[in-house]
């Protein structure tokens, strides 16, 4: 069967609650080609009909585990990287079985979608990361001169050991990464250049090279390198077996991964600062993405949302307007939404609505935000409540007029004394 061709990373989501595949898909089709499937033999069907880079299943599943899904897909797709999604809270319960089977990432369920975000691309990052030194593996066997220009050209530092953990040569970006000449590393065992505290390095090089193939050195885990200057920092590296006339050699391809550690902790930092500020806003927020025939979903809404109208976060998240907006207002709320996204422009407007909280007045605005073709892809919402005041002037407007009716009743009255 034809593999599909896409530019888009590809990425199969395994669960057997429709909601959650649905929910998944929302979350990430913009940026990831996804493909669902709610059971394993549709998950089987998918993988053999297109190149799946990361599989993402639910531990938690009626019929089988996911971890026994996984046991079973990495025999026949090796390549995809791995992500176990899991209420359990004892991790050292499924450790064991995690390294056998060799799943890239254990994730907690409920799962933070940029959370995920993050652990599929760095997957994504790997996987990419493990074909190129597979590639680079395959085509260093072919001659001495090829292996060593590859060795060179390749952007991350590239090391090659034996059996018996002896450097036998190493790359010139390896050398910058490290700190340390050619000279200074090649003979001696790989050891210096692990950090001390990873001590079951030995015992899984001895693994390793009982079952060589690619794979990443550590699966899930932190691992750091050691400079020359002592200094440590976190790399990525990827092991592949080179077999050649003399023996097993063994490469790994290096990667400082500093920056985008970093990165990672900004962006957490960002998000944590946003959510602050989005949840301390007094205005009701919401953020809904446009979709095709009309249709607008809500993607996310702020904590004033909730309070306001007296729903839960799972009553909006992943609803369209149609399962959350009064019927009385549908059809006014769809039209401001479509002269916005028209007229390319925040649209304001009044509007008086019964929710489970009871019946709310609120100024509305809506902003439209368009990519770079210049299609509407969301619109961002805000409500300024002004129940309190609507209430106030009914009854000041509602007070003068029992006063009228009184002085008029009086004006009678004294008239025809």
């Amino acid at each position: 069967m034809n593999k599909t061709l896409l530019e888009k990373p590809i990425v199969l989501y395994v669960d057997d609650d429709d909601a959650s595949l649905k929910l998944f898909k929302l979350h990430y089709s913009p940026e990831y080609q996804v493909f669902t499937a709610n059971s394993t033999m549709v998950g089987l069907d998918i993988l053999k009909a297109n190149d799946i880079q990361v599989i993402v299943i639910d531990q938690r599943m009626v019929k089988i585990t996911g971890v026994r899904i996984l046991a079973e897909v990495k025999k026949q797709f090796p390549e995809p990287k791995l992500i176990l999604l899991s209420t359990y809270t004892d991790f050292e319960a499924l450790t064991e079985v995690i390294n056998k089977i060799g799943i890239w990432k254990f994730v907690k369920k409920p799962y933070d979608p940029d959370d995920l975000r993050i652990v599929m691309r760095n997957a994504l990052e790997n996987y990419q990361l493990l074909k190129d030194t597979a590639l680079a593996g395959k085509k260093l066997n072919e001659s001495e001169k090829l292996f060593k220009g590859l060795l060179k050209s390749s952007p991350d530092g590239m090391i090659i050991v034996d059996d018996k953990r002896k450097i036998k040569m190493v790359n010139d970006q390896f050398t910058k990464l490290f700190g340390y000449t050619k000279d200074n590393v090649i003979g001696k065992s790989i050891d210096f250049l692990i950090p001390a505290h990873y001590s079951k390095h030995r015992s899984h090089f001895t693994k390793y090279v009982k079952n060589p193939k690619t794979r990443p050195m550590s699966s899930g885990q932190e691992m750091f390198g050691i400079r020359k200057d002592g200094t440590k920092f976190p790399v990525d590296i990827s092991l592949s077996p080179l077999k050649t006339n003399s023996g097993l050699l063994i490469s790994a391809a290096v990667r400082d991964i500093t920056e985008r550690k970093q990165a990672e902790k900004d962006l957490q930092l960002q998000k944590q600062q946003l959510n602050i500020i989005y949840d301390s806003v007094g205005d009701i927020v919401y953020y809904l993405k446009v979709e095709s025939g009309s249709h607008y979903r809500f993607i996310t809404v702020n904590t004033a949302f909730l309070k306001a109208t007296g729903m839960t976060f799972e009553q909006i998240v992943g609803k369209t307007i149609n399962e959350v907006i009064p019927n009385s207002a549908l059809k006014f709320v769809r039209s401001n939404y479509k002269k916005a996204i028209r007229e390319k422009r925040i649209v304001r407007w009044e509007e008086t609505s019964q929710y489970p909280a009871g019946l709310k007045t609120g100024i509305v605005s809506i902003a439209p935000v368009f990519d770079s073709k210049g299609s509407c892809t969301h619109l961002v919402g805000s409500v300024h409540d002004i129940t309190e005041r609507k209430q106030s002037e009914e009854e000041k407007e509602n007070f003068i007029t029992d006063l009228m009716e009184r002085e008029e009743k009086y004006r009678t009255l004294t008239q025809n004394l």
